[in-house]
Order: structure tokens, then sequence, then C-alpha cells
């Protein structure tokens, strides 16, 4: 029904799809002339090359920290999205690629241990990272423990610590895009 939702379709090798963002239904004799037409999904849709450009979400962190993190990628090429809910963040994740997300305490909508065991379910190549400014409550323990955060930070941190975590993971992401392209080279 929407690029978002196709977008996921796409991203998990899924070329049989169906509804409105294609075409609202028709009688059979319009059908026909749909196939006689051709018609096809929009070419940006179907690109999904690789880019130097790293895309980073950050949802559910407060202002001060999103502050920090933006202070640390200054320089950097990134693209950095914003999300306070859960739903505001998988509507970014299904229309882009997500390489590095960044989820805090103050994530609304879901509890934050589901939302991260969601989000590896749904994009298992995106790099999660949680970053509270409290010690982490048991479900997030959890999700550390059985593989599906990549990095847990407690904040206060020193500024030069918080940097150096975040830019080794942006090199951990360059590492994976490069094992990636090789994969696809053999």
């Amino acid at each position: 029904e929407t690029e978002g939702q196709l977008n996921l379709l796409i991203a998990n090798q899924c070329d049989i799809m169906q509804g409105y963002y294609f075409s609202r239904p028709l009688p059979a004799s319009d059908a026909g002339q749909l196939l006689r037409d051709a018609r096809q999904l929009p070419q940006h849709v179907l690109q999904h090359a690789i880019s130097d450009r790293r895309n980073l979400l950050l949802a559910g962190l407060p202002g001060e920290l999103v502050t920090e993190l933006r202070q640390c990628l200054v320089g950097e090429d990134h693209d950095v999205q914003e999300a306070d809910n859960a739903k505001q963040a998988y509507e970014l994740m299904a229309r882009q690629h997500i390489d590095l997300l960044v989820i805090g305490e103050q994530l609304t909508g879901l509890p934050v241990a589901e939302f991260i065991q969601r989000t590896h379910d749904l994009y298992p190549d995106s790099l999660r990272v949680y970053l509270g400014q409290q010690a982490p409550d048991a479900g997030i323990s959890a999700c550390l423990m059985q593989g599906l955060l990549h990095k847990l930070l407690v904040m206060p941190l020193a500024r030069e610590t918080f940097c150096a975590s975040l830019k080794d993971l942006l090199r951990q992401l360059n590492l994976h895009q490069e094992n990636h392209q090789l994969q696809q080279l053999a």
C-alpha cells in the first residue's frame, strides 16, 4: 500500500506484490490493458545501490544526547534521522536502509527490548546500539546477551570515549560493507 512497505518487500527479496501502490483493483478488461502497457514500478524504488553515505537513526533519545551525537559526527558523511517513537522509527526504516540504529530509553509506543527484537528480525543488517542514561533493565540486558544489540552505552561517558565508541561502530559498518561487496564478487 505504501512505498515503505514495498521497500521492505524488496529488501527481503520478495518479487511478488499486490496492492494500491501499483494499482487499484481493476475489472478484467482494464487489467489486460495494464499488462499491455507494461507498467512498472518507479526506478527509484528498485534501486538499492550501496552508497558511501551512512544512514543513522536516533530513536527515543533525549535532545542533549542527540546534540552530543551530532557533534561527534561533525565532518563525517552521514544522514542522521530522528524518531521519538517506534512507529516513526519503523516508517523511516521502511523508507531507507538504516546502517546504525541508536536506541534510547525514551522510545515510546513499544517496550524498548521488544523494539530491539523486532528491528533485529526485520533489519538484521543494521547495527543496533542502546544508549541510556540509566543502567539497562533485564530485557535490554537480555537483548545484548542474545546478540540483538551490538553495543550498550550508559551515560555519562567522557566525550572522547563516547565519540570513539560511535566512530568504532561506523568503522565496523565500513568493514561489513566491504565484506558484503567482496561476497558479491565471489
